[in-house]
């Protein structure tokens, strides 16, 4: 029998997931050195980011044929529409502009975010998602206790709440459920856009850390 998608997921991640714990972006947090203006562009782009997974959820609640699935989407999409308002109120004090150009590496994962809502099924979406608040939860925990800048702990306070881990249980409650049912095939498929979702969250920290911008 095969292992729990979601722990077969996290097995293969790892190699990506260690660059990310290892980011100068959250080795900077941890010592209280990361400059301001970083910080800042973080949120410009995150705020982004969080609203696109606010809009993806309504599309797979949309496409659910159940009520489990529906209630799952609908009703945690609060969590996010705080998440996103926690985020906004850090930019307004940084004084950061909320109406900054989307930079590359945020524009490329959000529409990633986007044809994985539209095109696959809803537990498909939470399967491919689920790096993001999964990465932020395993940071926090190295976090808490331990940042010297208010500013950075009034932030990761959110993500090592007892809420935000229950939410990851959720999350990888879900996906496994769902996902225990499909063929060798499809679990695979699944996976890939697991580790693809994992390059997408490093790159955005690159993108963050380097204040990415367009070329041209």
């Amino acid at each position: 029998m095969s292992a729990e998608w979601t722990t077969e997921a996290y097995e293969r991640a790892k190699p990506i997931w260690s660059r990310i714990f290892e980011h100068p972006f959250l080795s900077e947090i941890r010592a209280g050195t990361l400059p301001e203006e970083k910080l800042i562009f973080y949120f410009e782009q995150n705020t982004k980011f969080i609203e696109t997974a606010v809009r993806c959820r309504s599309v797979a609640a949309a496409k659910s044929d159940d009520r489990d699935t529906l209630s799952f989407f609908t009703v945690r999409t609060t969590e996010l529409m705080e998440e996103l308002e926690h985020q906004r109120e850090m930019l307004r004090s940084m004084g950061g502009n909320p109406d900054a150009p989307t930079a590359p590496g945020c524009q490329a994962y959000i529409n990633h975010l986007q044809v994985v809502a539209w095109s696959r099924p809803p537990e498909w979406y939470v399967g491919t998602f689920l790096p993001c608040p999964w990465t932020y939860d395993l940071i926090a925990e190295t976090f808490e206790g331990r940042l010297s800048n208010p500013l950075h702990e009034k932030w990761w306070a959110f993500y090592w709440s007892a809420e935000h881990n229950a939410l990851c249980d959720r999350y990888r409650e879900f996906a496994d459920r769902y996902v225990g049912s499909y063929p060798e095939s499809r679990r695979e498929l699944m996976i890939e856009d697991f580790l693809l979702n994992s390059r997408y969250e490093l790159r955005f920290w690159d993108m963050a850390y380097n204040k990415e911008t367009w070329d041209v």
